[in-house]
């Protein structure tokens, strides 16, 4: 089991380390978001849910992509199922509840956040243009009237 806050991630990793010289350049305003997002919730509150127990967080690994059991372990998904992958729930109750350390319950979260975030932005900031796009009465411009003198 590894130690530590794992912030410092140093990688070999092709696709990390040729996106610094990528001819895609991000805007620095969206680099800063992207850094302050981390900063709130990966090195603010992630430590403070980690350190005071949240979701019996102190007794996983702080970050980690697997599930464990109540005894820390790897969580065995076959205990669980049967041989044709149904769920049971007898055997889940017996086993155990599913644990996930702090940092993937949370990226967990924001995932669950943003499929519900985009749909609501994009009503909320371009509703007039949905339902303009929607009206069969609107005033065509002149290029759709050119257009609609044309006939195939």
């Amino acid at each position: 089991m590894s130690t530590g806050l794992a912030y410092l991630p140093l990688t070999f990793d092709w696709s990390q380390v040729a996106y610094n010289g990528s001819p895609l350049v991000v805007p620095f305003w969206a680099q800063a978001n992207v850094f302050a997002g981390w900063v709130a919730i990966f090195a603010f509150t992630a430590p403070i849910l980690y350190y005071t127990n949240t979701w019996y967080s102190a007794y996983l690994p702080f970050s980690g992509t697997s599930t464990y059991d109540n005894t820390g372990q790897v969580y065995n998904a076959t205990r669980i199922v049967d041989q044709h992958g149904n769920f049971l729930e007898a055997a889940y109750q017996a086993y155990s509840p599913i644990f996930m350390p702090v940092t993937f319950a949370i990226s967990y979260g924001c995932s669950f956040a943003v499929m519900s975030c985009v749909p609501i932005f994009i009503f909320l900031n371009y509703w007039r243009d949905i339902f303009g796009a929607l009206k069969p009465d609107r005033k065509q411009d002149i290029h759709v009237r050119l257009i609609e003198q044309y006939r195939d």
